[in-house]
């Protein structure tokens, strides 16, 4: 984590300024992981939390999103090639920029992006209305040790 966020060369260092920031980081790390342990004391509540938030973004959101993009980084590409050849010799075939795309590729990658943002509400949803039926069924609350 030092490397990715820092860009740390050296991986044992003897400054204070690495150390202090060691230390930190470990302290961030530390506090981080029991705030989520005691936040979220039921195993299965955290799996279904991390799911719901990451499953339906990756699966369902980011395909539709980036065949969009792709869509669009081809016809910038062909239009960049009309402007270089003229406007005479390119295929009439390409659309222009700035005309509407339809299809039913098109609607089906709008619908499945509609789709997956209601889905991943509904799942976060669902998983956090579980988290709070597991504690108020639990005798120890958030941040209870649960030992009595």
């Amino acid at each position: 984590m030092d490397r990715l966020l820092f860009m740390a060369a050296a991986l044992t260092s003897t400054t204070t300024r690495d150390r202090v920031r060691w230390v930190s980081l470990t302290f961030v790390l530390a506090v981080s992981s029991y705030l989520v342990a005691n936040a979220i004391p039921f195993f299965k509540d955290l799996v279904a939390l991390i799911g719901a938030a990451t499953t339906i973004p990756l699966n369902l959101t980011l395909p539709p999103v980036l065949s969009q993009h792709w869509q669009q980084w081809t016809r910038l590409k062909h239009l960049r090639r009309r402007q270089t050849l003229g406007n005479e010799e390119s295929p009439s075939s390409i659309p222009e920029i700035g005309t509407p795309r339809r299809g039913w590729g098109y609607m089906a990658s709008s619908s499945l992006l509609l789709y997956s943002i209601v889905f991943l509400g509904v799942g976060l949803a669902g998983s956090l209305a579980s988290v709070k039926r597991d504690w108020a069924q639990s005798s120890a609350g958030p941040f209870a040790c649960g030992l009595d």
